[in-house]
């Protein structure tokens, strides 16, 4: 084996075992997620209050981490994943592309729109984790290393809340309860959440490692 080899293996370990410890971690907690959405999801109005409150006392901690601007975004991004991403559930459930279990006569839960907004810290703090990891500087890298990161953390969070009962999905094509285009479904919803982000970023002139990591080179 070439010394070149030899000396790229220590580089390699130190980029991708602590991404795979991420990922494994994150994997976890979706778990612990998806099994309290599928214990409590007859009583979606306390699912509600509850996941409120939890990502209260979350984005608490996280100010005192993420003060000034790099807060702000965190904020703006939280409330632009959920509107998209709501859209999306209000197109979808009215169209029985999915379909929530036990929720009366609703066809989406009061919880989901929270539910997104609780999901975008976590992404977005395992994006920039993964993107540090790579020592990614260029926007197309940073772009497909959150693509990627995004896309398997929420097909890892729906393969689990799908397999407990939380809902069902009606179209084909189906791996373990997930059709294939929901991979396009979940990609289009952060496309359009890192350029709304980006812009927002550029509005503002604000290096951002995640949506304008360029911005710290000029």
């Amino acid at each position: 084996m070439s010394p070149q080899r030899i000396a790229l293996r220590p580089a390699l370990h130190a980029k991708w075992w602590p991404t795979a410890t991420l990922i494994s971690s994150r994997s976890v907690k979706l778990f612990i997620c998806a099994a309290i959405l599928a214990g409590l999801k007859s009583a979606p109005e306390w699912l509600a209050l509850g996941i409120s409150l939890h990502l209260g006392g979350y984005l608490t901690r996280l100010q005192k981490k993420y003060s000034g601007q790099g807060f702000t975004t965190l904020l703006v991004g939280t409330v632009v994943l959920s509107l998209i991403a709501t859209a999306g559930e209000i197109w979808g459930t009215s169209n029985q592309h999915w379909i929530y279990h036990s929720i009366g006569d609703r066809t989406l839960p009061l919880w989901v729109p929270i539910a997104w907004m609780g999901a975008y810290p976590v992404i977005y703090i395992a994006e920039l984790q993964v993107i540090q990891n790579f020592a990614l500087t260029k926007l197309h890298q940073c772009y497909l290393a959150s693509l990627v990161t995004a896309v398997l953390l929420g097909v890892i969070g729906e393969v689990f809340a799908v397999n407990l009962g939380v809902w069902t999905y009606t179209l084909p094509f189906q791996a373990l309860g997930i059709p294939a285009i929901v991979l396009f479904f979940l990609a289009g919803v952060h496309t359009l959440v890192y350029g709304a982000m980006f812009l927002f970023c550029r509005t503002r002139n604000e290096f951002n490692p995640v949506y304008r990591p360029e911005s710290a080179q000029q």
